[in-house]
């Protein structure tokens, strides 16, 4: 099992700002972390990371838990390359909340060749969990070029949106 990290297995804070990183992750099971294991916080900054995984796993583009305060999510790139059955979550920007005045970035998510998953890949464009307070979503595209699985996409929150929490556009294309 892999655990990758491309800027930190803790929490980016401050005026911090992740890097641009490219992540592999080619083990049967992997778990992909763009910039921050934990959370961005105050006015952190992630990077625009591209996360490859050819096994089954988790993603998370920013951060694996919230992202919040003024923090901002970069516009990463998050894609499966696998031609057997797999389980994978994808999260642009949080694998939890999107809250306060956070706003998530701007996100791609690439689905492509031959899929027969019988578990579900799940995609996440901004927040795994809530969307919270004044938090702004980004705007995120979903690429699917493959014949068959079990794909689900929720463009903004795999949760609740509430108080002045704003949506992004999301482009979903089916090819």
């Amino acid at each position: 099992m892999a655990i990758l990290f491309g800027d930190t297995s803790g929490s980016l804070r401050g005026k911090s700002h992740g890097g641009d990183q490219t992540l592999l992750g080619t083990d049967p099971t992997n778990t992909l972390y763009g910039d921050a294991g934990l959370d961005l916080l105050d006015r952190a900054i992630g990077g625009s990371d591209t996360l490859i995984t050819q096994g089954s796993g988790n993603l998370y583009g920013d951060a694996g838990r919230n992202i919040s305060d003024h923090a901002i999510g970069g516009d990463d790139t998050l894609s499966i390359a696998f031609v057997s059955p797999i389980n994978v979550n994808m999260y642009g920007d949080a694998g939890g909340n999107l809250s306060d005045h956070a706003a998530g970035g701007n996100d791609t998510f690439l689905i492509s060749g031959l899929l027969l998953a019988h578990q579900p890949i799940v995609m996440y464009g901004d927040a795994g969990a809530d969307m919270l307070g004044h938090a702004q979503a980004g705007n995120d595209t979903f690429d699917f070029n493959t014949h068959d699985g079990n794909l689900v996409s929720y463009g903004d929150a795999g949760g609740n949106m509430s108080g002045h929490a704003a949506g992004g556009r999301s482009c979903h294309w089916w090819q």
